[in-house]
């Protein structure tokens, strides 16, 4: 697993939060946000919960696009079965 996930029961939107203690590079944070957002809209509007932050591991960056939709399919099915 790459990431973990806040789903908070108020507010809406979503927020990745990837400190520099992560990837100590600005252009490596930047980019693999842009690339968990861009995944992001990609998921099912059913799947997606109102509000939620993730915190992606510095593993994340090495991930190819089927991966990276994979895993975070994966952390998004598993909120909705608790």
């Amino acid at each position: 697993m790459h990431f973990s996930g806040a789903f908070p029961k108020t507010g809406e939107g979503y927020a990745v939060v990837i400190s520099k203690k992560t990837l100590p590079r600005a252009v490596d944070r930047h980019r693999l946000k842009r690339r968990i957002l861009e995944t992001l809209w990609h998921q099912p509007t059913h799947m997606l919960p109102k509000a939620l932050i993730l915190f992606p591991k510095a593993s994340a960056l090495q991930l190819s696009p089927e991966e990276l939709y994979t895993d975070l399919t994966n952390l998004l099915s598993r909120q909705f079965l608790k």
